[in-house]
């Protein structure tokens, strides 16, 4: 593998375009930064020694609020659910 460039493996290995497609990823086209490393184990296993990714941004927030809304409707709608009375009517 050459130095500073990084093989990058997609999720789902029969649709994925990633280094198999591409080939090595430079370190300079990578963003972010790990919360934890669980592989391969050694050395680097654990929390990195780095600058984690800030906690509130703004792409977060609208994930975050877009779940916490999701789930009111649907707490709403399932208590609804439970608290309907059945309704007998009588037929002549």
């Amino acid at each position: 593998m050459p130095d500073k460039q990084y093989l990058l493996l997609g999720d789902n290995h029969a649709m994925s375009a990633d280094s198999r497609v591409f080939g090595f990823i430079p370190e300079d086209n990578l963003q972010g930064a790990p919360s934890l490393i669980l592989w391969p184990t050694g050395d680097r296993w654990g929390v990195p020694a780095q600058k984690a990714y800030p906690l509130f941004t703004l792409p977060r927030s609208i994930v975050w609020l877009c779940f916490a809304l999701f789930v009111a409707i649907w707490y709403k709608l399932q208590r609804d659910k439970r608290n309907r009375k059945i309704v007998f009517k009588k037929t002549a």
